[in-house]
């Protein structure tokens, strides 16, 4: 097997054949001495020399191709769909991470229903009636989040030492991936609260209480950045706060910031009681949104009112 032999008066490097190993001769590039060595005893240092001299530039051809291909490829995308293509991809695939997220939490309220006979109640409270913390701590089992409600006291309020240290600990499926990263202890997940829903002040109902159409009654929505009912301070995923039918506006991505998304262009996600996700279309109306608001109100809605917009 021929090993590369360099030159150690003018570099030029040449295949020798091992049966020449130990002879002595001139260099064909340069006329002065050489001895081949002993290749069975330096072929560590021989074979490795060219290596240094050839490595450098093949890594350096491997890399410049990657990255011809990664630019190719970006510009292949931008001469296919354009920067607006671009941007509506990556629009579609927020909204669908975000529908993702609703259809989880609404298999895990109606797992939790299954359990224990109704929906979770949105405030929990103490024995004096005071707000303890939300149904999202409530749900964390279902959503695969043992671990976490293990850690949080469950006697004492979200607000309390041991439980406002799990602030940032806010699971993914209760935020919104259109608001961004670096919000890690809001939710952007409600239910809508008050006389005529699923949750009215009398307890939470059952899905076998809903006798509209399950894919037209909403369990849970998504909401932009929730204004904090206590002035100063961020909202938390562990306090007590969701959508009061009573002060909410019957609008989709509406300007008050108190009515059902805020994140995405044209509509917002959300979930019906029968676990379907949905994106609501900016376009449905006052009375057709109270109407998916009710589970039991007998409003007649199209039966194609959310289709179009799956």
């Amino acid at each position: 097997m021929p090993l590369l032999f360099t030159c150690p008066h003018c570099q030029t490097q040449t295949l020798v054949e091992t049966q020449y190993a130990g002879q002595a001769g001139a260099c064909a590039a340069c006329g002065k001495p050489i001895t081949v060595p002993d290749f069975q005893e330096e072929t560590g240092s021989i074979a490795m020399e060219p290596r240094k001299s050839i490595g450098r530039p093949i890594r350096l051809i491997a890399t410049i191709c990657v990255a011809a291909v990664v630019v190719l490829a970006g510009g292949m995308l931008m001469f296919r769909y354009g920067v607006s293509g671009i941007a509506q991809i990556r629009a579609n695939s927020l909204r669908g991470a975000c529908r993702n997220n609703v259809r989880l939490i609404a298999a895990a309220l109606n797992a939790y229903a299954d359990d224990y006979g109704t929906y979770p109640t949105p405030m929990v409270t103490d024995a004096a009636g005071k707000p303890m913390y939300s149904w999202r701590v409530l749900i964390l089992p279902y959503l695969g989040h043992q671990s976490l409600y293990d850690q949080f006291n469950l006697a004492e309020p979200w607000s309390s030492e041991t439980n406002m240290a799990l602030a940032y600990s806010r699971p993914a499926e209760y935020g919104s991936p259109a608001v961004g990263s670096n919000v890690w202890s809001e939710p952007n997940y409600m239910l809508i609260t008050g006389p005529g829903t699923l949750f009215p002040a009398s307890g939470p109902l059952s899905p076998r209480d809903v006798i509209d159409r399950p894919d037209q009654t909403l369990l849970v929505v998504e909401v932009a950045r929730p204004a904090n009912p206590m002035a100063g301070n961020e909202l938390l995923w562990t306090q007590p706060a969701d959508l009061d039918v009573a002060k909410m506006v019957p609008a989709i991505n509406g300007k008050d910031g108190v009515e059902i998304g805020g994140n995405h262009e044209g509509g917002a996600t959300a979930a019906t009681s029968d676990g379907r996700d949905h994106f609501l279309s900016e376009s449905l109306s006052a009375g057709e949104i109270r109407g998916l608001i009710t589970p039991r109100g007998g409003e007649p809605l199209p039966d194609d009112l959310l289709d179009d917009w799956e």
